[in-house]
């Protein structure tokens, strides 16, 4: 039986295998979720100020302080995650997505994707007439900004894998083994728009975080890899982070842009203003046809009474 199948009808995810453990369900799965991610932040928010890599209020000082908050925190989250898997839970990497055949194309393919994805976005916001034009490929005039953008894909690969891992490998998969498919992508969803909450940010950028989740969802039924999420994930952040010179999530990165310098003057609805693109309309209705359509590709692969079923 193709697990791709089976996995609409059995509330496995990736594939059929047992949890000898405990499993959360809807309301503490991410409980335990956000308890992770703060165990796993604490030390770098104690460090990183004491080096001078952020301030007390929270923000990056430099690219250095961006980069070593991404290399700091997120592997901790990553290890945090995988030993619940192990101990708690008991089931193994293959359970969460990280299953090991073709994982180096899936993860290339998603990066590709999410750089089409992003450019695309950030392409229908200055035809909306969003942007002012800039310099272009500023990014290249010094070998010092050229290891900046290299190292950034590095840093984005790692952060956004383990956010993937996070969101869509274990809670999505832990909250489907104990009801549906339907309340797996809330539970993934509602704590990643949480975590995403920005005061400066406006109210329509909320809406957008639960569609990128939802979107990654989706990649992750149709792949039944967490590989794909991953690649998506990190390509759409390195663009929108070094591509144009403009926020990525409501964060200026200290970095010339590698494409063109982009200045955002139409309104903020348009735009995203501080937010960036990813609090644009234009990313909502990315999010919003692009769910849509790995949801019909969905029906199609199976039987449409199965997929309806889930809910």
């Amino acid at each position: 039986m193709d697990v791709r199948t089976s996995k609409l009808t059995t509330n496995y995810l990736f594939n059929n295998e047992k949890a000898y453990g405990w499993v959360p369900g809807i309301f503490l799965g991410p409980v335990v979720g956000l308890f992770l991610i703060i165990v796993a932040m604490l030390p770098a928010e104690i460090l990183l100020p004491s080096l001078n890599l952020m301030t007390a209020d929270g923000d990056f000082i430099g690219i250095q302080g961006f980069v070593a908050f991404l290399l700091s925190a997120f592997p901790l989250v990553g290890i945090l995650v995988l030993s619940w898997v192990r101990w708690v839970e008991r089931r193994s990497r293959d359970s969460v997505g990280l299953n090991r055949d073709r994982s180096l194309s899936h993860i290339s393919w998603g990066l590709l994707v999410g750089i089409l994805s992003s450019l695309w976005v950030v392409l229908s916001i200055a035809v909306m007439g969003g942007y002012e034009l800039g310099n272009w490929f500023s990014g290249f005039e010094s070998w010092q900004n050229i290891g900046a953008i290299t190292l950034l894909l590095f840093c984005f690969i790692i952060q956004s894998g383990v956010e993937e891992l996070l969101f869509r490998g274990w809670l999505f998969s832990s909250v489907t083994r104990r009801h549906s498919i339907a309340l797996g992508m809330l539970a993934s969803a509602t704590l990643f728009t949480f975590l995403h909450l920005s005061p400066e940010n406006p109210w329509y950028t909320n809406i957008n975080s639960f569609m990128f989740s939802i979107f990654a969802c989706y990649l992750v039924l149709l792949s039944n890899t967490v590989w794909v999420a991953m690649g998506w994930h990190a390509g759409w952040n390195w663009l929108i982070g070094t591509g144009f010179n403009i926020p990525l999530t409501g964060i200026e990165i200290d970095i010339q842009a590698s494409i063109v310098e982009l200045s955002p003057t139409g309104n903020d609805f348009i735009t995203g203003g501080a937010g960036g693109p990813e609090s644009s309309v234009a990313c909502f209705l990315f999010f919003l046809i692009g769910s849509i359509f790995l949801h019909v590709k969905l029906i199609r692969r199976t039987n449409k009474a199965r997929v309806l079923s889930i809910v």
